[in-house]
């Protein structure tokens, strides 16, 4: 008597579920091999699904990547908003800007893929892409200029420097030990950014007014 055997097929993901693993396979794409690897058929072969499911998910590739720029955008505003303070009030000005960088780096190393995006931009990056960076930025400007301003109050090694020369210089410090964390994550560790750091503003230390 034969023996007939069925196949359990994997069962169907959420939707929501579905999205979210398409995302993370086209990130990884385009991390490797730039916005030019990008298609329909690679993410799906990534995935390790058929084709029409990612069809299922998402209509074409720019709607793909328009999702996968949303979301990573969205999760670094989240993670800047959470890291840089509304108001300052009851804080020590050197720590606000240690804990700071070393909140960045940290956040970095959570997520390092999605920080990369933006900070280290792969082959073929669209222009629009380039745009919302440099937008970004201005925002982040705006807002740490008034923090540099209230740090000066109790700090007037601080307060002698132009505001927005030194708030440009601070994020320029943040973004290029971000990429170092980026490239060499073992070598250039938030301890050692968070070191570094507070010996540079102890520089300034003795002038402070208490």
């Amino acid at each position: 008597m034969a023996v007939t055997t069925s196949r359990r097929r994997a069962p169907r993901l959420p939707a929501a579920v579905r999205r979210e693993q398409i995302l993370d396979a086209a990130l990884r794409l385009v991390i490797d091999h730039g916005f030019a690897a990008i298609s329909m058929e690679g993410v799906a072969r990534q995935v390790g699904v058929a084709k029409t499911v990612v069809y299922e998910a998402f209509p074409n590739t720019d709607e793909l990547l328009r999702a996968l720029l949303h979301r990573e955008e969205s999760w670094v505003i989240a993670e800047v908003a959470r890291i840089v303070p509304d108001s300052p009030t009851g804080l020590d000005p050197e720590m606000m800007f240690v804990n700071g960088v070393v909140g960045v780096l940290r956040s970095v190393r959570r997520r390092p893929d999605g920080w990369r995006l933006f900070l280290l931009p792969p082959d073929g990056t669209p222009p629009a892409l380039r745009r919302r960076v440099s937008n970004r930025r201005k925002e982040l400007l705006r807002q740490l200029e008034p923090l540099i301003a209230w740090a000066g109050r109790s700090w007037p090694a601080l307060a002698a420097l132009d505001p927005e020369l030194t708030a440009r210089l601070m994020l320029g410090l943040v973004e290029e030990a971000a990429r170092l964390t980026l490239e060499r994550p073992r070598h250039f560790t938030p301890e050692r950014v968070r070191d570094f750091m507070t010996s540079l503003l102890a520089l300034a230390g003795p002038t402070r007014q208490e």
